[in-house]
């Protein structure tokens, strides 16, 4: 059956019937069969949009963000990040690195912004918006920021949404399905996974739930080390 949208002269297309049935696997197994979401070879965003008969309307390249605006400081700034939610411990940098980071940052003349939640460890020498600000106002931090940093998640996609700039790594995700073919987000691990250490375990199995690596280690062995 044909599926239309509240104007009844404005045919909404069904989801691909060929990229189902090819795919189906995939649409059966959810979540489990995410870690090997890279084979459908379309970014998350194009995806999603194909299982909602919203192909033919919009692609990962229209994502946009309306930001409301938040006092800054006066000087350039990094927004930096190093948390991925309940889930994403196996997503983040050391602590000493992230502070590292945020050291060097200062000595070259920024200033560093951390939003966020407020049980995130608190970055050195970030100005600490951690819990202080609204989803519009982190979108506005986000969109002026000279650059953001932090890992692959919610903060990373934003900033593609309200047009910034971003630094990223990526450990147990596809990069396929979520990073973003633009000169201004960068990530500083390997973009495919043949040359990964270790592949993408994401939603691979239990552990997705519990947070574990299904080696028993502490440390994703895709982050980087230096």
């Amino acid at each position: 059956s044909n599926v239309y949208s509240k104007n009844k002269n404005a045919r909404v297309p069904q989801v691909s019937a060929d990229f189902v049935r090819k795919n189906f696997t995939f649409y059966d197994r959810w979540p489990w069969a995410n870690n090997v979401i890279h084979q459908l070879g379309k970014h998350i965003v194009d995806i999603r949009l194909l299982s909602t008969c919203l192909q033919d309307y919009a692609s990962v390249a229209d994502m946009t963000l309306i930001t409301e605006k938040i006092q800054l400081p006066s000087t350039k700034y990094v927004s930096i990040h190093n948390s991925a939610g309940g889930v994403g411990s196996l997503k983040l940098l050391p602590q000493e690195t992230i502070d590292a980071i945020s050291d060097y940052l200062w000595v070259k003349g920024y200033s560093v912004i951390q939003t966020g939640s407020p049980s995130e460890p608190l970055i050195k020498n970030a100005i600490d918006l951690r819990g202080r600000t609204s989803f519009w106002q982190t979108g506005y931090i986000l969109q002026n920021a000279a650059m953001h940093i932090g890992p692959e998640g919610s903060l990373y996609h934003m900033a593609k949404a309200v047009g910034g700039r971003a630094l990223t790594w990526i450990s147990v995700t596809s990069p396929e399905a979520f990073l973003y073919n633009d000169p201004n987000f960068h990530c500083v691990t390997p973009k495919h996974t043949r040359e990964y250490k270790c592949d993408p375990c994401w939603w691979k199995g239990e552990s997705y739930f519990h947070n574990k690596c299904m080696l028993g280690l502490e440390t994703c062995m895709n982050l980087p080390t230096a």
